[in-house]
């Protein structure tokens, strides 16, 4: 089983004005094997996205009739990605599973991404820390 560490840095800047409060910038980064990965932020697509990416996935974006899609290809198979605001749908041959993007509890969010990389992109479960 691959071992993963989610970490984080929170950063304090100021507005830069009387008027302007101070602003918090989390930054986020998973470490894999002794590599660190910057996240953009700590969500479903954005952690399914970087360890498919890191496991010899190409992602590239589709335009059909009706709908836009990020599709996840490796070998000739096919996960797709429909977002819809703050709901994301992957798609598969074989397989289809829907998900929020953004959840708060750390331990949910890692099971959900868990259950996409494994049904879906057929990977190994990956442990989480933090």
């Amino acid at each position: 089983m691959t071992k993963a560490i989610i970490s984080s840095v929170v950063d304090l800047t100021e507005g830069g004005c009387n008027a302007c409060g101070i602003v918090e910038c989390v930054s986020y980064t998973l470490t894999i094997n002794e590599r660190e990965i910057p996240l953009e932020e700590l969500t479903v697509a954005s952690l399914v996205m970087t360890i498919a990416l890191k496991n010899g996935f190409k992602q590239e974006m589709k335009m059909d009739m009706l709908d836009d899609y990020l599709s996840f290809t490796k070998s000739g198979y096919e996960v797709k990605l429909f977002e819809d605001y703050d709901q994301l749908t992957y798609r598969s041959t074989d397989s289809e599973l829907q998900t929020k993007n953004r959840i708060k509890d750390t331990k949910e969010l890692t099971e959900k991404v868990n259950e996409l990389l494994t049904k879906l992109f057929k990977l190994e479960t990956i442990e989480f820390e933090y």
